[in-house]
């Protein structure tokens, strides 16, 4: 709100901090969170191919569904809230994706994009888009995963 300075000039004061609910050292993130801590969970999980949504730093509905099918596929509680396990985790699982990797994801979406099956973005993200376009690609070609890589 606006105050008065000793001096009778207008200036804002600052909102407590526990009023807004934003993320910074936060231990356990959950829906209606919203701040740089969440990007970067969202961001992770796109990473992953879990957040197929464009992060925004607001933890919604999506958010939610995607840690809750991290924490089941790593075998935590599937609570849908971030604590402190689920994003040591996070960061763990994440931290092994090697840049090669992505690298090799980027070019299977160009091939795949180049060959009509896919439209979604070339970010090096092994989502739902790419996995879908990857199937219908070894379907049309009759091939297995291994043999669609290597054609251009």
């Amino acid at each position: 709100g606006v105050g008065y300075g000793e001096d009778n000039s207008v200036h804002m004061r600052t909102v407590a901090a526990n009023t807004i609910k934003t993320t910074a050292n936060r231990e356990n993130l959950h829906r209606g969170d919203r701040g740089p801590d969440v990007l970067l969970l969202q961001d992770q999980l796109k990473k992953l191919g879990l957040f197929n949504s464009i992060p925004n730093g607001i933890y919604g509905p999506f958010t939610e569904a995607a840690v809750r099918q991290f924490q089941s596929t790593h075998y935590l509680q599937a609570s849908g809230i971030a604590g402190p396990t689920t994003r040591g985790k996070l960061v763990q699982v994440v931290s092994q994706i090697p840049q090669s990797e992505q690298n090799n994801i980027v070019e299977l979406q160009s091939r795949l994009q180049r060959q009509g099956f896919y439209d979604g973005p070339v970010n090096g993200v092994m989502g739902n888009e790419t996995r879908d376009a990857l199937i219908q690609a070894q379907q049309y070609y009759r091939v297995s995963h291994t043999d669609l890589t290597k054609r251009s």
